[in-house]
């Protein structure tokens, strides 16, 4: 059994999907037909998956190895948002780009729980410059015109009606997409309303700058040469940074053997983080408990709250539900 970790409702995310065997396989593609798909593509994935779910979308972010998400999950649906969302990807950019076999890692997305909202604006601002981050343009002139998906401030609060792309129409599919879809990225809560939206643009600009002169710092200190925007898009879609590489190119997995702490929750004082991993460890006991007595043939045992396969497989009774 693989080790379970909860889905609670009413919490925020930092989501990571990482494409299989760290290949560019999320390519935008070279030429502008091609580029306006994929950027109409991910919208409508992203859009269909939130329709189906109820997830509020605070930013993405996406370059050719990975992607990153900043969500908060009401329903406790989030699981199901990912597998919509990145089936849709997945068809699409087999059909994009002519690529068969898997498009994300088979280790399925990484979570981070966003403990509060000041932790998720910063990831928020990181999203909108990731390109950047990762050294895939050269400055925020060039990021403007870059093809990679990613949520601008002005994107905020608006609803965006998507047409279904070419690439989701293609006969084999086992999913009927439908015409359009709604998509619609909105402030973490707390941040709603004029006086609030104003303050937080001004904190994203403020933070993108920061996370821009990071960068900059970064590429300057360790030699990496400026990046080329045409040069980045040229490389094929199965092609596999090496991981000695210091340019975007590569993601932020550790090299093999490196000792590497993967966070699961950000934000927040010592204690409350402590405290939620806490929760987390007590939530698998109670998993694992359960799960072994529904393996004995227990129909009736009660899974702790925040389970979802169980419960979406099973129907299993929750806890914290039953009553």
């Amino acid at each position: 059994m693989s080790e379970p970790t909860p889905t609670l409702r009413n919490t925020m995310y930092l989501m990571t999907y990482r494409a299989d065997g760290r290949r560019c396989l999320i390519h935008p593609g070279v030429d502008a037909a091609t580029q306006a798909e994929f950027l109409q593509l991910m919208m409508f994935a992203t859009g269909y998956a939130q329709g189906a779910t109820g997830v509020q979308l605070h930013a993405d972010g996406w370059v050719m190895t990975h992607g990153h998400t900043t969500l908060t999950d009401p329903n406790g649906l989030r699981p199901k948002f990912d597998t919509l969302r990145n089936a849709a990807i997945r068809q699409g950019i087999a059909e994009l780009h002519g690529l068969t076999g898997s498009v994300f890692s088979r280790n399925g997305p990484e979570e981070t729980e966003v403990l509060d909202t000041f932790t998720m604006v910063d990831k928020m601002a990181y999203l909108m410059t990731q390109p950047i981050h990762h050294h895939l343009v050269a400055d925020r002139s060039e990021l403007d015109t870059s093809p990679f998906y990613r949520t601008t401030p002005a994107m905020l609060g608006k609803t965006l009606t998507i047409k279904l792309p070419a690439c989701l129409t293609a006969k084999f599919s086992r999913t009927r997409y439908p015409s359009e879809v709604t998509l619609r990225y909105t402030p973490p809560a707390g941040w709603e309303g004029p006086a609030r939206r104003k303050e937080l643009l001004q904190t994203l600009y403020a933070r993108s700058l920061r996370h821009v002169s990071r960068a900059l710092r970064t590429r300057s200190e360790k030699g990496i040469p400026r990046p080329s925007l045409a040069r980045t898009l040229a490389v094929s879609p199965q092609y596999t940074p090496p991981r000695e590489q210091p340019d975007a190119l590569s993601d932020d997995k550790p090299k093999p053997g490196a000792r590497h702490f993967i966070p699961r929750v950000a934000g927040g004082t010592r204690d409350e983080r402590k405290a939620r991993l806490n929760a987390r460890a007590i939530f698998r006991a109670e998993y694992r408990k359960a799960w072994l007595e529904f393996r004995a043939g227990n129909r009736d045992v009660e899974f702790p709250d925040g389970t979802y396969k169980m419960r979406r497989d099973h129907n299993v009774q929750i806890a914290a539900l039953a009553s």
